[in-house]
């Protein structure tokens, strides 16, 4: 921006591409300057010091004054030199002498501006970070029924969800509704899980107004702008919800046990109370999802099928499940607790199990998850009513794995899991395993070898091989009693080892051979497995 032709001519003349530049407009006086400047908002603005009707100090003021992330390159002339030590002072961000300006000048200035943008950024991002602290501690106190300690949260001159600043809306006004994003993943997992997740958000977050605040290293509380219809509300949590998991699929695919997201969207509140209560509402949905997609008969076909069966259709009582929606509201179906009365029922019905063989699979199979889905107990109680069974009733060849087939029981996310742990233990006990023989699963194991090193997700491998996700990962655990992700990851870690150990790659070389992208997570990982860091393993 300059008032000279000749210099406006060869600034435009200048190959701003070879910088890293795009050159957005161009401005004769300091007023147009200023309007290309509220209507472009450029990053980075060269301007003459002497212009008419404005000159370059006072554009300068007032573009720090509107835009003050924009960066300034001052051109002066030697008798400016005290109006450009002035702008110096009060921020600009470098003068080239007009005379003497070459593009090596030009280049290492624009350099400069850039590493001040980047570094300027940096800082919103963090600050922004920080105040999305202060909200989280404050809303996770109002979810805990605690409004006096919400109140003591530093967050703006009218309360704890109140407006921050000019730039951020209202954080949480009454009525208003609220959407928890839950993350299930590894517990050794969540908090760089958490980590990436929120790289990921952040611009989901602006795309479809949103406000993410997480409470805990597994949840994430996103608030909708106040007076969005229930249609479009559900538009909005649904899109991103569905572009987060896309992301989750294609970035986090290293992760030691996959990483899966839902979304609970509360009922309308009205006051602290109300939101403490659906808060709590909204907890109980992690539980619900143990019970997820259970079922026989045709649920079951169209998994072996291809499908993604939802819920069980087939002979008996209705059994209830969570749906397979991605996004939940209301109150889950309740869940009972364990009493001697269903203990005495669960042993029985376990009888021909523990007698014999020959009704083993329809029981595992069939029968107990109908029971199981019709009692809904609490999870946990379930897992220890079944593990408890099992170490009482293992035979002689079990006795010796019993507990490590009751920590798994124990461990089991959902149903389908804790009944996949049970037919892989008793298939061994037998001898001839029922899927030792699946084509699918041979090809699922030969094809996770030869791509070890590439991104691997159970829904890649499932469509490899021609099943749904849920019933190759069913599969693949009875008959190799681990997960597919776990599957992968044990590799990974003997892979990394023969590496560290043969070759001299650097460590995160390594993490990246074996398809672990994050130094941070493959380091922590290795640990986990081997009780030492990557680098012990070449004594130093």
């Amino acid at each position: 921006m300059d008032d000279e032709l000749p210099l406006l001519q060869e600034l435009r003349s200048y190959p701003w591409e070879t910088f890293g530049a795009v050159l957005v407009g161009e401005a004769e006086n300091g007023e147009e300057a200023l309007a290309l400047c509220c209507n472009r908002a450029p990053d980075v603005v060269v301007t003459d010091i002497t212009m008419p009707l404005m000159d370059g100090l006072t554009l300068f003021r007032e573009i720090k004054l509107r835009h003050p992330e924009t960066q300034v390159i001052l051109l002066t002339c030697h008798s400016d030199f005290a109006y450009a030590r002035e702008a110096l002072r009060l921020g600009a961000l470098e003068y080239l002498v007009k005379v003497t300006l070459d593009e090596a000048d030009m280049g290492r200035a624009l350099d400069k501006a850039r590493q001040a943008l980047e570094k300027e950024r940096s800082y919103r991002r963090q600050a922004s970070r920080e105040r999305r602290r202060e909200q989280a501690l404050g809303l996770a106190a109002l979810l805990k029924g605690q409004p006096d300690m919400a109140a003591t949260a530093d967050l703006g001159p009218f309360g704890p969800f109140a407006r921050i600043s000019a730039e951020e809306p209202a954080v949480l006004t009454f009525p208003m509704r609220f959407a928890c994003l839950q993350v299930d993943a590894a517990p050794d997992d969540l908090l760089f899980v958490r980590e990436d997740l929120q790289e990921l958000l952040e611009p989901l977050e602006a795309q479809h107004g949103l406000t993410g605040l997480w409470v805990g290293e597994s949840a994430c509380v996103l608030l909708p702008p106040p007076g969005l219809s229930e249609a479009r509300l559900r538009s909005k949590l649904e899109a991103a919800l569905g572009r987060l998991r896309e992301l989750v699929e294609t970035r986090l695919t290293f992760y030691s046990r996959e990483v899966r997201l839902s979304v609970i969207l509360s009922e309308p509140v009205d006051d602290c109370a109300a939101l403490a209560a659906a808060w709590r509402t909204a907890k109980l949905w992690r539980l619900a999802r143990f019970y997820e997609a259970e079922g026989t008969g045709k649920a079951a076909a169209d998994e072996h099928a291809g499908g993604e069966g939802a819920a069980a259709r087939g002979g008996g009582p209705a059994t209830p499940t969570v749906p397979r929606a991605s996004l939940y509201t209301g109150r889950p179906l309740p869940f009972a607790r364990r009493t001697d009365r269903i203990d005495a029922d669960f042993r029985a019905l376990m009888q021909p199990a523990a007698a014999s063989s020959s009704a083993r699979a329809a029981l595992l199979r069939e029968a107990l998850p109908r029971w199981c889905a019709r009692q809904r107990l609490l999870p946990d109680d379930l897992r220890s009513l079944v593990a408890e069974w099992y170490v009482a009733h293992a035979s002689e060849p079990l006795r010796a794995s019993a507990g490590d087939t009751a920590r798994r029981i124990l461990a089991a996310e959902t149903l389908s899991e804790l009944v996949s742990v049970l037919v892989h233990a008793f298939e061994r006990e037998a001898g001839t395993p029922e899927t030792s023989g699946r084509r699918e699963v041979r090809e699922t194991i030969l094809y996770i070898r030869e791509h070890l090193a590439d991104p691997l997700t159970v829904t890649l491998l499932a469509r490899h091989v021609g099943l749904s996700s849920r019933y190759l990962s069913r599969l693949f655990r009875e008959e190799s009693g681990e997960s597919i992700n776990e599957h992968i990851t044990r590799l990974r870690m003997q892979q990394a080892l023969r590496l560290l150990s043969t070759t001299n790659l650097k460590v995160y070389e390594i993490a990246e051979r074996v398809g672990i992208p994050s130094y941070r997570y493959f380091t922590a990982l290795f640990r986990e497995h081997y009780g030492m860091a990557p680098t012990d393993c070449r004594g130093g």
